[in-house]
């Protein structure tokens, strides 16, 4: 059998039914997120995914993060797109931006298939306090940069701030959300991005 060649350290060795393949199923306390490698630890306190691959992970998927102490989430962690440690985030991406200096990926695929993406060598965000007011800079990549042309730092404070539905604060005189594209957005005059919007087909 193939379980005879896997040491699955805190698990045991399953086989697919379907396949036949084996891999290795863990006990509460670990953690397999390689397939086919064995059951270990789960990664000690780590601050962002940066830390996550620092210790020697690999693989994508979700890991335990803790932004302030006391204070840890989960998050999918991407390990293996362009060098890796990237996160999906939402909610903390203040915590997680204030505390260092931090890059951000965005990953685009076309309806026909073809991948295109967006880098910035520097992005963070101010807290609820400035609804989440953005700031990126230093571009690269195949997608264009559209989020420039939406966020320009015309202002002191920098970048747009988040608009949604009940808090109309872009600049157009008709809110974006709901007339244009469907979703909270760092909308300047609408624009020409919204990752949260509906999508629209052109035929």
């Amino acid at each position: 059998s193939q379980c005879t060649s896997y040491d699955c350290g805190f698990g045991y060795c399953y086989i697919e039914p379907v396949n036949g393949t084996a891999q290795c199923v863990c006990d509460d306390r670990y953690v397999n997120y390689c397939p086919g490698a064995a059951c270990k630890d789960r990664p000690p306190t780590a601050r962002d995914c940066d830390d996550v691959q620092s210790q020697g992970y690999t693989c994508s998927g979700v890991y335990t993060i803790t932004l302030v102490p006391g204070r840890s989430v989960n998050v999918l962690c991407d390990l293996q797109t362009a060098g890796g440690r990237w996160t999906v985030r939402n909610d903390n991406l203040y915590r997680l931006t204030s505390s260092r200096k931090t890059e951000m990926l965005i990953l685009m695929e076309a309806w026909d298939g073809v991948w295109k993406y967006a880098s910035y060598s520097e992005f963070y965000i101010n807290s609820e306090f400035d609804k989440y007011r953005i700031r990126v800079s230093g571009f690269s990549g195949t997608a264009g940069d559209s989020l420039m042309h939406m966020m320009p730092f015309t202002s002191p404070q920098g970048g747009q701030q988040f608009s949604t539905r009940d808090s109309d604060i872009d600049g157009w005189p008709n809110s974006c959300n709901p007339t244009h594209h469907k979703g909270g957005f760092w909308f300047n005059k609408c624009g020409a991005s919204d990752l949260n919007g509906i999508i629209i087909v052109l035929l």
